[in-house]
C-alpha cells in the first residue's frame, strides 16, 4: 500500500467516525428531549411534556411516583392513588369509550383521585347536526299500529335501564357537557384568566388559561373550582371513596408552564394527599410490550445471559476450529472431511497426519511384532524375511514401492505353508 493509499484510508476512517458521532448525537438529543413521545407525556422534557412536574413530585417526601404503561385494570386494588390522565381529547366526554370510563369509575370508588386534563382547543366554527330521538308525540301511523303494550314497554325499560346507562358517553353518565367559550377575558393574546369560584386560601385567585375548552350544564354533584365567565374550567365531584377532577387545559402541567406560569398551590391541590401518584402513559399510546429483554431486565438475568452467549460462542468455535495438530511431514494438509467419520477412518486420518510416509511401513511392522509377543508359533523364519523386506524398503519415498513391499510382507506372513 502506497503512502497516498494509507492517507486516503485514514481520512476515510476519520470521516466514518465523524459520521457515527453525528448520528449518535442526533439520537441522544432526540431521546433526551423525548419529542418522539406524545404531547403531555411524562417522558418528554421539551415544552410540550410534563417531565418537570413528574420529577418535582418524585422529590416530595413519603410520596411514590410511577408511570403506567398498561391498562387501567392493573391499578385495581391499590387503594388511595392519584391518577393523572393528561392530554385527553375533548371528544373523550362524547365518545363511547365505556371500558375506560368504567375503569376510571371503579378506581374512584375504591378511593383513587382521578385527574382528567384535556388538550388545549379552540371553539369550532362549523355547525353540527345533532340527531334528536323521537318523542312520544313524534311517530308515524305505522308505528302506532305496531306499538307494543304500555306495561310491556315499561317493564323492558326498567330491565335495560342499567345497561343503557353503562353504554352512555362519559359526559352523559357524569352529568356534564363539553363546550367552548369564544370571548377571551384577559389582556394577553391567546390567554384567558380563570378565576377562583369561592375562597380557598391555598389556591391562587386567578391563573392563565391557554384553551377555550370548558364544561357546562353541570349536575348538582359537581363542585366548580375555577370559571371563565359562566364557563367552568376546573370541576370536582365525589365518587365512592374517591373523586374525579376535570381540568379543561393540560397546559397547567406542562414543562413550559413550570418555567413561565407555575402554580404550585393549584398543582398541589390537584395531586391531593395520596402517597402513590401515577401518570398514565397507556392512553397516550406509550405501552409496555413485554419481551425477552424486558424479562431479562426485570429479573436481573444479565449474568445468566452472558453465560449462555459464552457457551454458544464456544460451541460455534468448536465446530469451526479443529483441536488437532497439523501434519508433521507437511504432505497432507487436509482436515477431517466431517465430524461423523467411522473409527477406522479416524485412525487412518491420525496416522496420515502424524507418521511420515518413509517410516510408515517400518512403524506398522514394529507395532505388529509387539502385538504378537513371544508366542510366535514357528513363524521366526517368515518374520525374519518380512523384516528384511521392510528394511530394504526403508528410505524409499515412492508410495508404489511401499505398497509393493507391504503386499510382499502380507503374503509371507499369511502363507502358512511357507517355510
Amino acid at each position: 500500500m502506497t503512502r497516498a493509499d494509507r492517507i486516503a484510508a485514514f481520512l476515510l476512517l476519520v470521516l466514518l467516525g465523524c459520521f457515527a458521532a453525528g448520528i449518535w448525537e442526533l439520537f441522544t438529543l432526540r431521546f433526551e428531549t423525548g419529542d418522539s413521545f406524545p404531547a403531555y407525556s411524562s417522558l418528554r422534557s421539551d415544552p410540550l411534556g410534563v417531565k418537570a412536574f413528574f420529577q418535582a413530585l418524585e422529590k416530595m417526601p413519603e410520596t411514590s411516583v410511577e408511570r403506567l404503561y398498561r391498562p387501567l385494570s392493573k391499578l385495581a386494588g391499590k387503594g388511595k392513588t392519584t391518577l393523572f390522565y393528561l392530554g385527553l381529547s375533548p371528544n373523550f366526554l362524547t365518545s363511547h369509550r365505556t371500558a375506560d370510563v368504567d375503569q376510571l369509575e371503579t378506581l374512584a370508588k375504591d378511593g383513587a383521585r382521578i385527574v382528567l386534563a384535556f388538550r388545549p382547543g379552540q371553539k369550532k366554527t362549523h355547525s353540527r347536526i345533532v340527531a334528536v330521538p323521537p318523542t312520544e308525540e313524534q311517530h308515524s301511523p305505522e308505528e302506532d299500529s305496531q306499538k307494543p303494550d304500555t306495561a310491556q314497554v315499561k317493564e323492558d325499560k326498567e330491565n335495560t335501564q342499567e345497561t343503557n346507562e353503562s353504554k352512555k358517553p362519559a359526559g352523559e353518565r357524569w352529568g356534564i357537557k363539553p363546550d367552548y367559550f369564544s370571548i377571551p377575558v384577559a389582556g394577553e393574546q391567546g390567554k384567558s384568566l380563570a378565576s377562583l369560584n369561592g375562597r380557598v386560601d391555598s389556591l391562587p385567585k386567578v391563573f392563565p388559561l391557554h384553551s377555550a375548552f370548558c364544561f357546562k350544564d353541570l349536575g348538582r354533584e359537581w363542585r366548580v373550582l375555577y370559571k371563565v365567565g359562566d364557563c367552568s374550567v376546573i370541576v370536582e365531584r365525589a365518587l365512592g371513596d374517591g373523586s374525579i377532577v376535570l381540568v379543561a387545559d393540560s397546559y397547567l402541567f406542562s414543562n413550559e408552564a413550570m418555567l413561565k406560569e407555575r402554580n404550585p398551590g393549584l398543582l398541589s391541590w390537584l395531586a391531593g394527599n395520596c402517597r402513590l401518584i401515577v401518570f398514565d402513559e397507556f392512553h397516550l399510546g406509550v405501552g409496555e410490550r413485554p419481551g425477552v429483554m424486558t424479562l431479562l431486565r426485570k429479573y436481573r438475568l444479565h449474568g445468566f445471559s452472558a453465560v449462555l452467549l459464552l457457551l454458544a460462542g464456544l460451541f460455534a468455535w468448536q465446530n469451526l476450529v479443529r483441536f488437532i495438530p497439523e501434519n508433521a511431514g507437511g504432505e497432507d494438509k487436509n482436515t477431517f472431511a466431517s465430524s461423523d467419520l467411522e473409527q477406522s477412518d479416524g485412525l487412518i486420518n491420525v496416522i496420515q497426519r502424524n507418521i511420515k510416509t518413509d517410516v510408515l511401513l517400518k512403524t506398522c511392522f514394529a507395532e505388529w511384532e509387539e502385538s504378537i509377543g513371544r508366542d510366535r508359533g514357528g513363524m521366526e523364519e517368515r518374520i525374519r524375511q518380512a523384516r528384511d523386506i521392510v528394511q530394504d524398503a526403508e528410505g524409499k519415498g515412492s508410495p508404489r514401492d511401499l505398497a509393493a513391499a507391504y503386499k510382499e510382507v502380507s503374503r509371507i506372513l499369511s502363507d502358512r505353508t511357507h517355510k
